[in-house]
């Protein structure tokens, strides 16, 4: 009888720290940081459920609640095919290469922990739903949203007298492969009218053409008619191309063709072998590193090696050397502005003629930092190179490296004493 009065007590005071440590998990319940994404055309189905959807050429809401006060925030936008930027970096895309340095702005939060930001939905972004990561420099606390960019609600063009066909300039066929040239063909349009032209890629970014910074420079003669022509690179990703010309002047006549890119053949000859020896699974998450070994080439000869992303597109890489024995590697560094997938890398022997082509996996990175990007890049090698590509140079002509079709590589000049290429 003497123990229950200890009894009671000892009951009240477990009851008393169950009720701070609930308190205390509830308020942090409470405190998880949010991100929310408010847009004006609806819902789209993601995955299991549903989100927010908007259009190209629309703006979105972007709100952060219960970070810290004063918090530094980045947003990072996960492309569907598993790219990824930070918001700030999206108005700078070109919709094609995508590879630039992300700017990494901070969004900063009020006293109360809060902020809100426009983000303007431009046509470089595909269709397809995409993450919004949202992380705190300070506090570490971290949010996730869903934004679906859909297309819009097909409305026939108006019935116009205006024609468009696209067609190769060597074949006239309405396909042709990377880095075939095309005439764009108009007719039917107003005489002496400007004709503004762009492109929509298979995955819905919009390129345009000439180019955005251009003033449209294609007027039709007195019969309104006009040709113009375009050359798809190898960094083009394959698929089927929406050209679409319209004119200035009057009803603004309209006309739409499509045109179909497809990748070069390339067929495997010779002995040389290519190999991914490190990961032994060849897979690995972006950021990652692979090595890849290649065998039974000519003593000394360039070796110009490529690879082809999941998506059908060409980035070319710097050319190697084979050593006494016919052998090479490099290892080469991916980066979370890469999409997910399969790639292939191709080798081609310069004087042995081998061509040899090997594939790896990259998956999404699991972290969130997004760091500052270098493409795809060999940064050791038997020649001692460390360089990255970049899509938009042509290695004839400038930079140290650039793109290489299969069928007619001559690929860069190297000097394999001092280890450059141009």
């Amino acid at each position: 009888m003497r123990h229950k009065p200890r009894l009671r007590l000892f009951a009240i005071g477990l009851a008393v720290i169950l009720t701070a440590v609930l308190g205390v998990f509830g308020h942090q319940s409470w405190a998880v940081a949010q991100l929310n994404v408010y847009t004006s055309d609806g819902a789209s189905q993601c995955g299991a459920g549903m989100a927010r959807a908007s259009y190209q050429d629309h703006w979105a809401g972007i709100e952060l609640g219960q970070f810290d006060a004063f918090d530094h925030v980045l947003v990072d936008l996960t492309f569907p095919d598993g790219r990824i930027f930070t918001v700030d970096t999206v108005p700078y895309l070109d919709g094609v290469a995508d590879q630039i340095v992300s700017v990494n702005l901070a969004f900063p939060t009020d006293s109360g922990g809060a902020t809100h930001r426009y983000f303007y939905i431009n046509n470089d972004l595909p269709y397809g739903c995409y993450k919004l990561t949202a992380r705190a420099s300070n506090s570490g606390k971290s949010a996730t949203s869903i934004l679906a960019v859909i297309p819009r609600p097909y409305v026939p063009p108006p019935v116009t007298p205006a024609r468009l066909v696209i067609e190769d300039r060597t074949t006239g066929a309405y396909t042709g492969q990377q880095g075939a040239a095309v005439n764009i063909i108009g007719s039917g349009f107003l005489a002496q009218e400007r004709v503004y032209i762009w492109i929509t890629a298979p995955d819905g970014a919009v390129l345009d053409f000439p180019d955005q910074f251009s003033s449209p420079q294609f007027v039709t003669n007195n019969y309104g008619e006009f040709v113009a022509t375009f050359e798809f690179a190898s960094y083009n990703p394959v698929g089927e191309y929406k050209f679409t010309a319209k004119g200035s002047l009057g009803d603004h006549y309209m006309a739409i063709a499509p045109f179909t890119l497809t990748s070069r053949q390339t067929i495997q000859q010779g002995w040389a072998t290519l190999r991914v020896a490190f990961p032994a699974d060849a897979s690995n998450p972006q950021r990652g590193d692979f090595e890849i070994q290649g065998d039974r080439f000519a003593t000394f000869e360039r070796i110009d090696i490529w690879i082809t992303l999941p998506d059908g597109a060409v980035r070319g890489l710097p050319s190697q050397f084979a050593d006494a024995y016919g052998n090479f590697f490099v290892d080469l560094s991916t980066d979370e502005q890469l999409p997910r997938g399969i790639y292939s890398m191709t080798a081609k022997g310069a004087l042995s003629g081998s061509i040899v082509i090997t594939q790896f996996n990259v998956e999404v990175t699991q972290g969130t930092e997004v760091n500052f990007g270098l493409e795809p890049a060999v940064f050791d090698s038997n020649n001692g190179i460390f360089t990255t590509g970049n899509a938009e140079f042509d290695t004839r002509t400038e930079g140290n490296i650039g793109v290489i079709n299969a069928a007619d590589s001559p690929g860069p000049i190297c000097d394999a004493t001092n280890n450059w290429c141009k």
